[in-house]
């Protein structure tokens, strides 16, 4: 055990840092979601993402 933890000690350093960084993220878009914080901007006539309920299409 101890000679696959020194052979690769590297690969699990920095598979730990990016598991971290990963959980991170994760927690901070839910905590951001729970306060009604989203990426969206609420002004539909700037966005290409949300869609024209009038007209039933995408802009």
């Amino acid at each position: 055990m101890l000679e696959f933890l020194a052979e690769n000690w590297g690969n699990l350093l920095v598979g730990g840092l990016l598991l971290a960084a990963v959980v991170f993220v994760v927690i901070k878009l839910i905590k951001e979601g729970g306060r009604g914080k989203s990426s969206c901007c609420s002004d539909c006539s700037k966005c290409r993402g949300c869609t024209n309920e009038k007209e039933g299409k995408r802009k």
